[in-house]
């Protein structure tokens, strides 16, 4: 299960969050980036807290925040240099 992605303000990267693992059959931890223009996923998943669900960058465009459903936390990320 995903949940609400985010794209950078220049529109490159897109951060979907994936709040649900089927094979495990348990929440996930894991923030996808992938690269808009080839559809394919950047670098390693980024670990943030369980059942990540919502996701938001700062108007500046330096922080991803990621609302974390199962264990009720915020993770907050740097992707400077990502923008």
């Amino acid at each position: 299960m995903l949940g609400q992605p985010a794209i950078t303000l220049n529109g490159k990267y897109l951060y979907a969050p994936n709040a649900w693992d089927n094979y495990r059959g348990a929440a996930s931890n894991q923030i996808i980036m992938t690269d808009v223009d080839t559809g394919k996923a950047v670098g390693k998943p980024i670990i943030v807290g369980y059942g990540p669900l919502g996701t938001q960058i700062s108007p500046d465009g330096k922080t991803l925040y990621v609302t974390n459903s199962v264990d009720d936390t915020v993770s907050v990320i740097n992707i400077t240099p990502c923008r």
